[in-house]
């Protein structure tokens, strides 16, 4: 379990704000990825489903999912930085209604 000291080092908060801007610039990025995914998804015919087209597509959202939670997790990282909080990261979690981030 991550538990930090009293006051948290001010490098340790942009260290964590800087990972979940490097996040969402990757996803941002990948914006081909998701235009794929959704030209894909567009092609996709009831009678007709293409299993190749699914493996692709899971891989694509499955991989803009990750990214987007690690922004999420490590914008949370820096909240709790400045928050200077004596309670561990996975309670701040759960107190500011983001359990599924730890």
């Amino acid at each position: 379990m991550e538990k930090m000291q009293n006051t948290m080092d001010e490098r340790y908060y942009n260290e964590k704000k800087n990972l979940a801007i490097d996040s969402l610039q990757n996803l941002q990025k990948s914006g081909n990825q998701i235009d794929e995914a959704l030209k894909l998804i567009k092609s996709e015919i009831y009678s007709a489903p293409n299993p190749s087209n699914q493996t692709q597509i899971h891989e694509i959202l499955k991989d803009s999912a990750n990214k987007l939670n690690s922004a999420r997790r490590n914008f949370e990282k820096s909240r709790w930085a400045a928050a200077n909080t004596d309670i561990d990261f996975k309670e701040w979690l759960i107190q500011n209604g983001y359990p599924e981030l730890n």
